[in-house]
């Protein structure tokens, strides 16, 4: 018996050099997977190879702490170490089996049911590895282990009968069938001084890997160490996701944004608070729904009680600087709260923007700052650089009929020869519009060329947004601000920052603007008190899984003058009625509209007369949200938002694009 116990050395050595392979492995894989050698990443290829490894680690140690005593009562039971191993072995694979089985089971029978029906602890988990990670792995730690005998005490008897069970007929399987075809088990003389020492080799050898790797990382940490990094925060005003040529778009519109993307993180769900300007940058910059800053009509301003990003960076010893080309983001709307230095010009397309930009850069380089820069170009009128123009469409730009439309300077009057006038109106504006995004590109492209020749792109947190998308038709209306419809409400959202994030990482959870500021104070490395109803979306990024994947976001508008409330999932979709009457030339009707964006991601068919429970459902959960809101608002006691009557010349600007009917 004591020769026997004497063997248990080495599960030990078995268990390091099994963590450490799978660990080697795992690594890797991700590497590759993330393009990070491709990209010259060397140092997050590092620190991840680190992580992985060291998780890898732990996670076999915790098992051994739960295999070794099994070992040794099992060797006292069967006075073999060896048969005792294999028990063991097998027992662990029938709890694999089980939960497994489980996983396959729940799949099969929640696979025609309606999502929302579904419990979360099951709809939290969208593979098998995160299911076993999350029932079976994490459930290995002792602290768990010692609330599973509490919790389940009745379970675990009979779990550990059967998977005892399980085992002996596995082992006797195995024999039965080596006999069979004339083979036996290899046996190995753990007496002999050569076996012990090849194996103590291998997993010294293998430990000196994750030594090296883990010394590496904390070179490359104390290399890279910044006190904090600059932030550069880029709205892509009235740009929609697919506009991107990495989220879709066919028109090779944004090769610089393509390679940021490639570099940083790519958001494929995000939503705006809403489809126009003024209430979802002020959302985005206090993180509050417009609901709650109460910032939704053009004579609504952000209050200087609330708390905006620009103010919370600059309390962390941030310098701040914000060049904007439209007044809806300018200082006379509470834009200006926090900015050390504000700069608007209603004249300034992208190229003046990126001159300014790099101005302030210039002059701020040595400090850690914070760039706000406001890009106006997509927003109509449609005037893209000739070059750009002729681009996009592949023939001349200036025929007599495309440029009367290009000359049109009301809004209302351009909008209603794309509504009556011929298909290839609204296809020249569109091409126009991608033209327009594609001179920003290029702009950027410059910008970012400067910032690699200061050494200071990977020290910048680059986040780049749109505040709301475009309409071309597609549910019979040009433009924004009037619907919920995710041409307008879907944006693009990227972040770079490769000091701390994974790069060409795409994150198909549903994300809003308000996450942007919490996002921002986090890779700050700014801890905060503040109230915000934005998350923090550092967890979601390295997560394996969706985190909520069921979440809603909420969303609304007043542009017309008559609220319409929306809510919206991953999977599904909810618009209130609305009414417009602009003239008579212009006037939509539209009930209540529920959509399967799973099915029906470009929101054609309603569901409300299918299926008029879902839409009930998604109702109750829209005025649930709004009462959360409105005590949400109350409960901050002061008003954030403000309001004033617009001078004539204000009045004049915003109907002419739009705003005002």
């Amino acid at each position: 018996m004591k020769s026997e116990l004497k063997k248990l050395w080495v599960i030990l050595p078995i268990f390091l050099v099994t963590s450490i392979l799978i660990g080697l492995f795992a690594s890797i894989n991700q590497v590759w997977s993330e393009s990070y050698l491709h990209y010259r990443l060397f140092h997050l290829a590092i620190e991840m190879s680190a992580r992985i490894l060291n998780l890898s680690i732990l996670t076999c140690l915790r098992f051994f702490l739960l295999v070794l005593p099994m070992v040794i009562i099992l060797t006292l039971i069967f006075t073999n170490f060896s048969k005792a191993a294999r028990i063991c072995l097998y027992s662990i694979c029938f709890y694999l089996l089980l939960f497994s089985s489980i996983y396959v089971y729940v799949q099969i029978i929640t696979a025609n049911m309606d999502p929302l029906q579904v419990p979360d602890s099951i709809r939290n988990v969208s593979s098998i590895s995160l299911f076993l990670n999350k029932y079976f792995i994490e459930k290995t730690s002792l602290l768990n282990f010692s609330d599973l005998l509490r919790v389940r005490f009745l379970w675990l008897p009979s779990s550990f009968i059967l998977a005892f069970s399980f085992a002996i007929w596995m082992d006797r399987g195995l024999i039965a069938l080596s006999k069979a075809i004339g083979r036996r088990f290899p046996k190995f003389s753990f007496r002999k001084r050569n076996y012990k020492l090849a194996l103590w080799i291998i997993a010294a050898v293998c430990a000196v890997i994750p030594i090296f790797i883990n010394l590496a990382a904390g070179i490359n940490r104390n290399m890279l160490k910044t006190p904090q990094p600059n932030v550069i925060l880029i709205s892509l005003d009235t740009v929609r996701a697919d506009a991107l040529s990495c989220n879709g778009n066919p028109r090779r519109t944004t090769p610089i944004l393509d390679m940021l993307a490639k570099s940083g993180i790519r958001f494929q769900n995000a939503i705006s608070s809403s489809p126009w300007t003024l209430p979802s940058h002020a959302a985005l910059m206090t993180s509050l729904s417009p609901a709650t800053i109460q910032v939704r009509h053009v004579t609504d301003r952000i209050s200087p009680q609330a708390l905006t990003l620009a103010e919370a960076l600059k309390e962390s010893g941030y310098l701040t600087g914000a060049i904007v080309s439209y007044i809806l983001v300018d200082e006379s709307y509470g834009f200006g709260q926090g900015f050390d230095y504000f700069l608007y010009n209603k004249d300034f397309n992208a190229e003046k923007v990126v001159d300014e930009g790099l101005k302030f850069i210039d002059a701020h380089e040595s400090q850690k700052f914070f760039l706000f820069l406001h890009f106006y170009d997509c927003h109509w009128p449609y005037k893209p650089p000739r070059a750009n123009a002729e681009k996009f469409w592949g023939e001349p730009v200036l025929t007599p009929e495309l440029a009367e439309l290009m000359g049109t300077d009301d809004y209302l009057r351009f909008a209603l020869k794309l509504l009556y006038g011929r298909p290839r109106l609204n296809r020249f504006s569109r091409a126009m519009y991608d033209a327009e995004l594609n001179f920003i590109d290029e702009q950027l492209g410059r910008l970012f060329s400067e910032l690699l020749g200061r050494k200071l792109l990977d020290r910048t947190i680059i986040v780049v947004f749109a505040d709301h998308g475009e309409e071309f038709l597609e549910h019979g209306l040009h433009g924004h601000g009037l619907t919920l419809y995710d041409e307008v409400m879907r944006v693009p959202l990227l972040i770079r920052y490769p000091l701390l994030l994974p790069s060409a990482k795409v994150i198909t959870e549903q994300v809003q603007l308000l996450d942007v500021f919490p996002t921002i104070l986090s890779l700050a490395d700014i801890r905060h008190h503040y109230h915000l109803e934005g998350r923090d979306l550092i967890p979601l990024i390295y997560a394996q899984g969706n985190l909520e994947p069921n979440r809603f976001v909420f969303m609304e508008t007043a542009m017309s003058g008559e609220m319409r409330y929306g809510i919206r999932s991953t999977e599904f979709k909810y618009l209130t009625a609305f009414k417009l009457n602009v003239t008579r030339k212009l006037k939509l009707i539209k009930s209540e509209e529920s959509y399967h964006l799973t099915d029906d991601p470009a929101e054609q068919h309603d569901m409300c007369s299918v299926d008029p429970n879902l839409c009930t459902l998604l109702k109750d959960k829209l005025n649930k949200y709004k009462e959360t809101l409105e005590g949400e608002s109350k409960a901050i006691g002061v008003r954030l938002g403000t309001s004033r009557e617009l001078s004539i010349e204000e009045r004049e600007r915003l109907r002419s694009l739009g705003y005002l009917h």
